[in-house]
């Protein structure tokens, strides 16, 4: 799913409720622990709005990809929280919104 093609909020959940929701909710379902992985992105489009409110909508955890500033040697890591020099922040925004998904857990 990406922010692009997904149109909506309303769509963009109802995508991963059809692959998760089973596991979290319905009549005599116990929730299921549900780890979302290695998502990211370089720009604060609706796939990153989307994917945050459904977070938080759903009280996921997760792990974000990634937290390193370089891919490979010489070679910018764009999703990183971090610059290339591995100890700036590159994308402010990104950082604070995650820290605020963590703290309404």
């Amino acid at each position: 799913i990406t922010g692009r093609r997904c149109g909506s909020y309303e769509n963009f959940q109802g995508e991963l409720d059809a692959c998760l929701g089973p596991l979290l909710s319905g009549q005599g379902v116990t929730p299921a622990p549900v780890w979302l992985s290695e998502f990211g992105t370089d720009v604060r489009d609706n796939y990153w709005n989307y994917i945050i409110r459904y977070l938080e909508d759903r009280r996921l955890d997760f792990a974000y990809w990634s937290i390193n500033g370089e891919k490979r040697f010489n070679e910018s890591e764009t999703y990183g929280l971090l610059k290339d020099d591995n100890a700036a922040v590159r994308h402010p925004w990104k950082l604070k919104m995650l820290q605020e998904v963590t703290r309404e857990m």
